[in-house]
């Protein structure tokens, strides 16, 4: 992993070795389904508003700077790059939907068509690292902030995944959803079958509700304190999924 320091923000890149509603509408008959727009006015009501994900596949030109994923400002990138379109093997449409399960538990919103202005989280799909200027051997590249008294720490952060170097649809869905996880705070675990774990034997990983300890091929302490629980961070940051 390559960590190059920004501040008080780290950027963290996953290399090679790891191969990564709520109400009723009370003009609606009961037996009948809600408007969709009155379902969604009902969920922001009474849940708030959800943390959208933006998995890109559709390029595009970005400029570095803080980040600001409304306006393509990136704080991984040192010059302007222009992405081409995600042409990777593995559907984007697959992706999507395994890693809004991942993120199922929580009040997330994980969609392929851009929010434009609307406040997201965007994860660019592209080829290879060199496109961003990352490590050559990198498989995915994001920025990572400590949550400050609770607070949601890159709310419009951008972030990239090499799709392209990817030919295991699980593997590809599983890192994509651990990136999602760097922008909140979280490091890498050293425990197999959590999505922030460097090391995937184990096999199908989840967002682990325990307290474990970070790290790559060694244990050591975490970026934002000595341990970490994955589950815990994203229910206090986005919250939980609104019933």
């Amino acid at each position: 992993m390559y960590d190059p320091p920004m501040g008080n923000k780290r950027i963290v890149v996953m290399g090679a070795l790891l191969l990564v509603a709520c109400g009723d509408d009370a003009s609606t008959p009961p037996d009948a389904e809600p408007a969709p727009d009155a379902t969604a006015a009902a969920d922001a009501a009474v849940c708030g508003e959800p943390v959208t994900v933006f998995l890109n596949g559709g390029g595009g030109t970005y400029t570095p700077g803080l980040d600001d994923s409304s306006t393509n400002t990136s704080s991984i990138l040192s010059m302007e790059r222009t992405l081409a379109p995600y042409a990777g093997a593995i559907s984007l449409d697959d992706v999507r939907t395994c890693v809004a399960s991942l993120l199922a538990p929580f009040h997330v919103v994980v969609t392929t068509t851009d929010p434009a202005d609307a406040v997201h989280r965007e994860i660019v799909f592209i080829g290879a690292a060199a496109e961003v200027g990352a490590p050559e051997q990198s498989l995915s590249i994001s920025p990572i902030n400590c949550p400050t008294d609770g607070v949601d720490p890159l709310p419009r952060s951008i972030a990239y995944v090499m799709g392209g170097q990817y030919d295991d649809a699980s593997l590809l869905c599983e890192d994509t959803a651990q990136v999602v996880g760097h922008t909140f705070g979280l490091d890498h675990t050293f425990q197999c079958d959590d999505v922030m774990a460097w090391d995937p034997s184990c096999g199908a990983r989840t967002f682990l509700d325990m307290d474990v300890s970070c790290g790559e091929t060694e244990e050591r302490g975490c970026f934002c304190g000595a341990t970490q629980n994955s589950y815990q961070q994203l229910a206090s940051l986005a919250g939980l999924a609104c019933d």
